[in-house]
């Protein structure tokens, strides 16, 4: 297992969940708008730029990330590691610009219901937890397992020049 990722993922989850919990209620946090537009809409950019090939390659690496070193994906080639860190750049990218979807989506429904003052509150929170959730999506797992695999990447690389 992959011990300094996992200790860096769950401190960082730990961070923002005691964060939140300081000043709130967890449950304020959940928007299932929100959700939908970054998690489906980032997974299904990602298919359409990568195809299933690519998809199933990010899924492998990711568990490759928190499996044993003696993993049967040791024996994955440069090219291949650097699909996986390329994919996982596009996740980042297409979470990312899912958050500004989102954003926009929640400040036309803001505006739109501007005489109603209890309609608000949901477009507000479709439109800042679209940003969060796909900031927080970027931050514990598309860049680290792009960093993993692309540096996997240059050791394979490496030692293939070495042998």
């Amino acid at each position: 297992m992959n011990v300094p990722a996992l200790v860096g993922l769950i401190i960082t989850i730990a961070v923002l969940l005691f964060a939140i919990l300081l000043g709130s209620n967890l449950l304020i946090f959940v928007d299932t708008p929100s959700v939908v537009i970054v998690v489906f809409g980032t997974a299904f950019m990602t298919l359409a730029t990568h195809g299933t090939r690519g998809l199933q390659s990010f899924f492998q690496g990711v568990r490759r990330v928190l499996a044993p070193k003696g993993s049967p994906h040791d024996d994955w080639s440069a090219t291949d590691l650097r699909r996986v860190a390329e994919v996982a750049r596009t996740g980042g990218i297409s979470a990312i610009l899912m958050a500004g979807c989102g954003d926009m989506i929640g400040l036309t429904q803001m505006l739109q219901n501007m005489s109603d003052p209890s309609a608000l509150g949901p477009a507000m929170a479709v439109c800042m937890l679209t940003s969060f959730y796909a900031i927080v999506l970027n931050l514990v797992i598309f860049v680290p397992v792009s960093r993993f695999f692309s540096e996997a990447a240059i050791d394979a690389e490496a030692s293939t020049q070495t042998a």
